[in-house]
């Protein structure tokens, strides 16, 4: 971050003017390019572009020093812009839920690049005017040193989320003013702040305000800084404490726990990230490192092998989950940080060869990993690793080799998810579906014609699974109790809403089901009574009978009064039977109103 001369209290009153008036053409900039109703594509690419290039020069620019902040934002926009752009067209017209995948991650990685980018120029502007200043002759990128990134790295975070603050509690105040004038009958207010024109400029203008006398109390944001570090360093020993029981949990219950961790990959990630950041709490730039407690110091020591561990079970969780189902966008996203997090805890536990110098060396390291963090995140808007384009052949291959099963192959993920790699593959299947069965793969694709959206497509999915799984789990002895034993199941018993009552056949405990037949209508065919009993006693009762349609079933839920375990205990031992209506049906018109009582086991 490179401050003005002027003192704290007394910021200058011209700049502060210059960087509002530049908020407001940058939000009227984003009016525009909202209004032009251009494809995601442009709309998204060169907004983000605009953001990104404008938050850079905010936070980089001062009096007298705005030509290299100036060519630096402009260079940053274009290059985000174009990647974001390229990435989208790649993908094609994003529908709203692929919008929302793809343009958080492409967001997340310009963000990330930007900073990177950003923290790397201030440090060697810094140099190239310090040093100018005092000797006459600039450092170049000898300026760049690890106390100028760290510096400008972790104030440019700062001064950003002070400013969010800042901006969330100046639209708090318009809102509560609209809603005080609105009770006098006065709606002007709202209808300005709810005016895009409006509510686009001044959020830029505040916001580039805010940042400017951010960085004007240099002192207040560095205090901020230390305190911020100071809270962050004294959760590393408890993060030390739990990682140690964790571990020691984990080895004293074996190979059945650590298979527990495959579906928390994610999980582990999280907290190895968040052990890097108490580690870097305690390393710093060097400044305080005498300073620190010896318990702080030695805690962030003996953390970088448990770093190491937890970066271990997250490679073997991510990697199983891989080789079971495929690559996805996001198994790639976590991967990659997974990657990037196992390549920093293999270097901080390589600076403990160095001994009492291991805080120089992680300091180095941290250098080489956010450099080699900004090259992934251009690499991953490229088309070199684009993730879904990966993601497509990954799954493709599974198909065409026999490791997925035709029948349940996700090809709705592939045309709702994967965009125009994703439509690529789809129509390389219809042509060539290797040595998967091109009659079942034929069927599908023609089925997945005929739906427009994920949810239609997966709703009709999810009712084929649950039918089947209503059907086998009813028929398994195993996991309902028949009456009679030799119960005669249907093969096309349902219906498929039942499902969640079935989730409790078979379990452990006082849960359980029983199922039983009898002859309660005049049409073909017995009808069924299917019973679960939860772990609490409670039972749910359900009448099964066929429809009129083809292969239908309808349930109908009765109701319980008796005690549970006479209930329970009635069904287990067959006493169940039919008894004659007190009433016929009276039938007014074309409706039947059921004046018979409510059918129970006696």
């Amino acid at each position: 971050m490179t401050l003005s001369q002027a003192t704290e209290e007394n910021p200058p009153r011209g700049w502060a003017l210059v960087m509002l008036g530049f908020g407001l053409a940058v939000g009227l900039l984003m009016y525009g390019l909202e209004e032009a109703a251009w494809p995601t594509a442009w709309d998204f690419g060169v907004g983000q572009g605009v953001l990104m290039g404008a938050l850079a020069f905010a936070l980089a620019a001062a009096q007298g020093r705005w030509k290299l902040p100036a060519v630096f934002a402009l260079v940053l926009a274009a290059i985000n812009g174009v990647l974001i752009v390229t990435a989208v067209l790649r993908y094609g017209e994003p529908d709203a839920y692929g919008r929302d995948i793809l343009t958080f991650s492409l967001y997340v990685e310009s963000l990330l690049f930007s900073l990177i980018a950003l923290t790397f120029f201030e440090a060697w502007q810094d140099g190239r005017h310090g040093a100018a200043a005092q000797t006459g002759k600039a450092e170049g990128w000898r300026g760049i040193t690890y106390v100028r990134l760290f510096g400008h790295f972790w104030e440019s975070i700062l001064v950003v989320l002070v400013s969010l603050c800042f901006l969330g509690l100046f639209w708090s105040v318009l809102w509560l003013f609209s809603l005080l004038f609105q009770e006098v009958g006065v709606s002007a207010l709202e209808d300005l702040i709810t005016e895009p024109l409006f509510g686009w400029p001044a959020s830029c203008g505040a916001f580039a305000l805010s940042i400017f006398f951010t960085r004007e109390h240099e002192r207040i944001v560095a205090a901020l800084r230390s305190v911020v570090f100071a809270l962050f360093s004294i959760l590393a020993p408890v993060f030390l404490v739990l990682s140690v029981s964790f571990l020691v949990v984990l080895l004293l219950g074996g190979l059945e726990r650590m298979a527990g961790l495959v579906s928390a990959s994610a999980t582990l990630i999280v907290l190895a990230g968040f052990g890097i950041l108490f580690v870097n709490a305690v390393i710093r730039d060097g400044a305080t490192e005498d300073k620190q407690a010896a318990v702080v110091r030695v805690s962030a020591m003996l953390l970088l092998p448990c770093l190491m561990l937890f970066c271990g079970f997250a490679v073997y969780a991510i990697g199983l989950r891989i080789g079971q189902y495929g690559l996805t966008p996001e198994r790639i996203f976590v991967a990659v940080a997974t990657a990037l997090l196992t390549l920093g805890s293999l270097a901080y536990l390589a600076s403990l060869l160095a001994r009492g110098q291991w805080m120089v060396y992680c300091r180095r390291a941290n250098i080489a990993l956010v450099l080699v963090l900004a090259a992934t995140t251009l690499v991953l808007q490229s088309p070199l690793a684009d993730p879904h384009r990966l993601s497509a052949e990954s799954q493709y291959k599974r198909l065409v080799s026999g490791l997925s099963d035709p029948e349940t192959f996700e090809y709705g993920f592939l045309k709702f998810k994967l965009g125009k790699a994703g439509q690529d593959v789809l129509a390389r299947l219809a042509e060539d579906s290797g040595v998967a069965d091109p009659a079942v793969v034929s069927e599908r694709l023609a089925a997945l014609a005929l739906v427009n959206d994920e949810w239609e497509w997966r709703s009709a999915n999810r009712e084929e699974s649950q039918t089947q799984k209503v059907r086998v789990i009813l028929a398994d002895p195993e996991l309902v109790q028949h009456v009679p034993a030799d119960l005669e199941v249907p093969a096309d018993i349902g219906p498929d809403w039942i499902h969640s009552h079935v989730k409790r056949c078979g379990a452990t405990g006082n849960s359980g089901c029983i199922l039983t037949s009898l002859e309660l209508t005049d049409q073909p065919g017995p009808e069924y009574l299917f019973v679960t009993r939860a772990e609490d006693g409670d039972l749910t009762l359900h009448l099964l009978e066929r429809t009129a349609a083809e292969n239908s079933w309808n349930a109908t839920w009765l109701p319980v009064t008796s005690k549970a375990e006479v209930f329970w205990s009635a069904l287990q031992n067959g006493n169940i039977d039919a008894i004659a209506p007190a009433h016929r049906d009276l039938k007014i018109g074309e409706e039947v109103l059921r004046l018979r009582p409510t059918l129970s086991g006696s």
